[in-house]
């Protein structure tokens, strides 16, 4: 997954359009590599997962997905 953001983000960059996937969705998608990896390493056991937009995702806005707010 980590490469699918990473490519669409280069490819927003060098076309100079808005990425498909906001900034907080890929902040979330690229953790999930990181924090599978340390669940694995402790036996399976739960990690803390963090809230990149501090609650706010649940009402988005068009402001939250250009990343302005």
């Amino acid at each position: 997954m980590d490469y699918l953001c990473l490519r669409d983000f280069v490819s927003s960059v060098a076309t100079r359009s808005v990425p498909t996937i906001d900034v907080y969705d890929m902040a979330s998608w690229m953790a999930i590599t990181v924090l599978s990896e340390q669940s694995v390493n402790t036996g399976g056991t739960a990690v803390s997962f963090a809230d990149f937009t501090n609650g706010k995702w649940i009402e988005r806005t068009d402001d939250m997905m250009a990343g302005t707010f």
